[in-house]
């Protein structure tokens, strides 16, 4: 019989592909965090084809100068929930 008696984890790195809707369009971004260098939205694609990257909106690039939160804690924030959600 195989027993698990303890687990020690540390996540230092994940990706998550995000599909979001902002002012009525729809995006698809990689969002990527280290325990090192923390949040970098790496790139947004196209939505049909994930393996075709797109140029970042301009409304992404100038996220941060305009809102408090930063773009890429909202959307892990908010994809948390979307994951929180799938559980129940």
């Amino acid at each position: 019989m195989l027993k698990v008696s303890s687990v020690e984890m540390e996540n230092t790195a994940w990706d998550k592909f995000i599909t979001f809707t902002y002012e009525g369009n729809e995006y698809r971004a990689l969002l990527h965090w280290d325990k090192w260098d923390g949040y970098d939205l790496v790139t947004f694609f196209d939505l049909n084809d994930i393996k075709k990257w797109i140029e970042t909106p301009d409304w992404a690039v100038d996220w941060d100068e305009h809102n408090e939160q930063s773009l890429n804690y909202l959307l892990d924030e908010l994809s948390d929930e979307k994951i929180e959600e799938s559980y129940k």
